[in-house]
């Protein structure tokens, strides 16, 4: 085959990683049968028409620690298991580790209803990766797992970490991984929205459902105001800081190449007004107005324990304003992207799926800018009928292990074992 390298066109670049992609696929063995030519608007009903009966049962009846005891006790053959899992990732071109600085493991996670963790950046080496805009120091992007069930997310980092990365990465934490237990039910604070584009109806439906589980099974449950806590103005800081080249070196690239710009980052790059190329003094002045605006944040997190002593332990909010959007659409992710402002780690986890009766459209509201008005337009409970609903755990800088420790809590809390 011929090299990427080789090639002029940005379209026979194309060809080629479909081509490289396709003959991967091929491999598997049985071969994948009975993929319709047209993908339907929803393909999560897929792999029971495609794989076997036993293939569905390894990849979805157990959890990993499961999986791994039915291994270990030879009830279930490495080689069965193997297959079956590859048979399942050429059927979904899944990446079972993503890489976020915006949202990029934890949105598309929560669009098919699967789990994702953000750790803090620097837990997990990027080592060999390739990216635009390399010793970039703004806001750093990081690796982090996607997994079908919890335990597998937390399994991925204690087996990351067992290898101590920093030791060839010395830009890396040097911590370990170290389960973390509550002593008492966790304090959360319920972030109904942030201030600027309100959710969509599923997900405040999502938010009330948890919420109250969460205060049956015996946790303080408060409110994050996000509105004194300016998201708008995190936002701004956010979008400028991803871009401080004004992102003349991608256009650069793309142009390079012949390549179209796409809507979306045309969006990101045109219609931001806080994206420029940035003078040397105009990039230490905006770095420190992250670092300002970090500090206030910990303040906030920190007075939550005025009243009884605890601070919160973890905030649950959306990880979107809705389920996955039409293409093109997804024109706001200030629900994600905002903790990597803030370096904060975070886990999504399904809850729910769109309920045109549950999820009715509350045709009073007006909308409180023009992001918030196009995000409102957007819905009917139509269009997202039976699209995953998910939700997002955060906590404070660090505290990665906590996070994922909550989420076991939360699970219980709604009546997963």
């Amino acid at each position: 085959m011929t090299g990427v390298h080789e090639l002029q066109f940005w379209e026979d670049k194309v060809r080629w990683a479909r081509d490289k992609r396709d003959v991967s696929l091929a491999k598997v063995e049985p071969k994948l049968q009975g993929i319709p030519e047209t993908l339907p608007l929803s393909s999560q009903g897929l792999p029971k028409a495609i794989l076997s009966a036993r293939e569905i049962e390894i990849t979805e009846k157990y959890h990993i620690t499961e999986l791994l005891l039915l291994l270990r006790e030879r009830r279930i053959s490495v080689e069965e298991v193997t297959r079956a899992f590859l048979r399942r990732a050429a059927l979904a071109q899944t990446a079972g580790i993503g890489s976020d600085i915006g949202g990029s493991i934890r949105c598309p996670a929560a669009h098919v209803g699967i789990y994702g963790f953000k750790p803090t950046a620097k837990r997990i080496g990027t080592t060999g990766h390739r990216a635009m805009m390399v010793g970039r120091e703004t806001i750093a992007g990081c690796p982090g797992p996607m997994s079908v069930d919890c335990e597998g997310l937390e399994i991925f980092m204690k087996v990351a970490l067992s290898a101590k990365p920093w030791r060839l990465d010395p830009s890396l934490t040097v911590k370990e991984w170290t389960p973390y237990t509550f002593k008492h039910p966790p304090k959360v604070a319920i972030q109904w929205w942030d201030g600027v584009v309100q959710p969509h109806p599923p997900i405040t439906r999502a938010l009330r459902e948890v919420a109250e589980a969460c205060r049956k099974a015996g946790m303080t449950v408060i409110d994050w105001n996000c509105e004194a806590l300016d998201h708008r103005k995190g936002w701004d800081i956010l979008s400028a800081l991803y871009w401080p080249d004004g992102g003349k070196e991608m256009i650069d690239l793309i142009e390079g190449a012949g390549e179209p710009i796409l809507p979306l980052t045309k969006f990101i790059l045109h219609e931001q007004s806080t994206v420029k190329e940035l003078t040397q003094h105009e990039l230490w002045k905006l770095c420190a107005q992250r670092d300002e605006y970090r500090a206030a944040y910990a303040r906030a997190w920190m007075d939550t324990g005025k009243e009884d002593g605890i601070e919160v332990d973890i905030i649950i909010c959306p990880p979107s304003f809705g389920a996955a959007t039409p293409h093109e659409q997804s024109r706001y992710w200030g629900y994600t992207a905002h903790w990597n402002l803030l370096d904060y780690p975070g886990v999504v986890f399904p809850v729910t799926k769109v309920d045109p009766i549950k999820d009715i459209k509350d045709v009073s509201y007006v909308p409180k800018n023009d992001q918030d008005r196009f995000v409102y337009e957007m819905y009917s409970p139509e269009k997202f009928e039976n699209a995953p609903v998910s939700l997002q755990l955060i906590g404070k800088r660090q505290n990665d292990e906590k996070v994922l420790s909550a989420l076991a809590e939360i699970e219980r809390a709604i009546g997963r074992e």
